[in-house]
């Protein structure tokens, strides 16, 4: 499906081949918002991409399928949460960000599985996530990748389980103004290169705890 006005709506896809949709957004006035409601399979995977921001919203509350964002930047959208998961059970929803896609979870709280390929950019620009609330719940690099928080958010366990940063031996650089906390989280070997704002560290109610020992931390100096 290419779509080119304000708003695309799955529920005009009918029957979808492997239970895969891809959707590209190509508004040349402005942003598209792409609104995914009535799916024809709960368990669809979609593949997102598109040219400069565009908006995303999931207003189907049984669409339990799982999200690739392939280019340009996929901002959420408020409403019914895309990340498909609460406080007391693992997220079971997963949101992949490719090589030079990026993916903006705008402020919204919920407890996302997000897997970073090489090149890929997670961020938030919209209102700070605090290092209590529903935070990104597990994070998987598949190669060097980039988090930018212009402002705050973090890894935070929830109810069921400490949350896990799988560096699986990348560097995930730090940029950005704002901090990016962890918070009862669990990190491997890697390297978190500190290149703006800062990394907190914290454990915050519950039985979780931090631990970072796998972990190399790096702070850049500038020149």
């Amino acid at each position: 499906i290419y779509h080119t006005s304000e708003l695309a709506d799955l529920g005009i896809i009918g029957s979808v081949a492997d239970d895969t949709a891809a959707v590209y957004l190509q508004n040349a006035e402005g942003k598209d918002v792409l609104k995914i409601t009535n799916v024809p399979t709960a368990a669809l995977n979609i593949t997102i991409g598109g040219e400069g921001n565009n908006e995303i919203i999931c207003d189907d509350a049984s669409y339990t399928g799982n999200f690739t964002v392939l280019s340009g930047t996929i901002l959420k959208q408020t409403g019914n949460d895309m990340a498909g998961e609460g406080y007391d059970a693992a997220p079971d929803r997963t949101i992949t960000v490719q090589d030079s896609a990026t993916f903006d979870i705008n402020g919204n709280e919920a407890y996302y599985h997000i897997v970073l390929e090489k090149g890929a950019t997670l961020t938030n620009t919209g209102a700070a996530v605090s290092h209590t609330g529903r935070n990104l719940a597990l994070v998987e690099l598949d190669g060097d990748a980039t988090v930018n928080t212009d402002t705050r958010m973090g890894v935070v366990g929830g109810g069921y389980a400490a949350a896990e940063l799988h560096l699986n031996g990348n560097t995930l650089t730090k940029t950005g103004s704002g901090t990016f906390h962890l918070n009862n989280c669990t990190t491997d070997a890697g390297t978190i290169r500190i290149v703006a704002g800062d990394v907190e560290l914290l454990e915050h109610q519950g039985p979780q705890k931090t631990n970072v020992s796998a972990t190399t931390f790096e702070v850049a100096t500038s020149t």
